[in-house]
């Protein structure tokens, strides 16, 4: 029989951290492993066997659909469907700046803080004045 090795010693003969081979155990991805007495014994000459979500594993090419084009999306198109405020990744998307950028010009967007968590938004019509709408 193969020598055993905890989960630390089979991480630095794989290369691998403990950390990673730990969720491998709870994974089931290192089949021969066996649990006694609470604690990991792994055969030296284990292999990992890495499994594909069940989800995934049960779908099959032929079976996706192809996706349907997107269609190009205009800030005046865009605005029309939202509410009165945006939020500031939504904001961010729309001008082309980061999260960050909108955050830092809040006050000259005219943002405020809204709902029970006090997220920030910012009204539309400061996105419509920056685009020259």
């Amino acid at each position: 029989m193969a020598s055993t090795l905890t989960p630390a010693a089979y991480a630095e003969h794989v290369g691998a951290s403990e950390r990673s081979v730990r969720r491998w155990l709870a994974d089931g991805e290192l089949p021969a492993a066996e649990l006694v007495a609470r604690r990991w014994e792994i055969p030296a000459d284990a292999v990992r066997v890495q499994r594909l979500p069940e989800a995934v594993a049960d779908v099959s090419r032929d079976a996706v659909a192809p996706r349907a084009p997107r269609p190009a999306t205009t800030l005046v198109g865009a605005l029309e469907t939202l509410p009165i405020y945006v939020d500031v990744d939504t904001a961010a998307q729309l001008l082309g700046i980061s999260p960050y950028a909108v955050r830092r010009h809040a006050d000259e967007l005219g943002g405020r803080r809204w709902g029970l968590n006090g997220a920030l938004v910012i009204p539309q019509s400061a996105l419509r004045e920056l685009a020259g709408l």
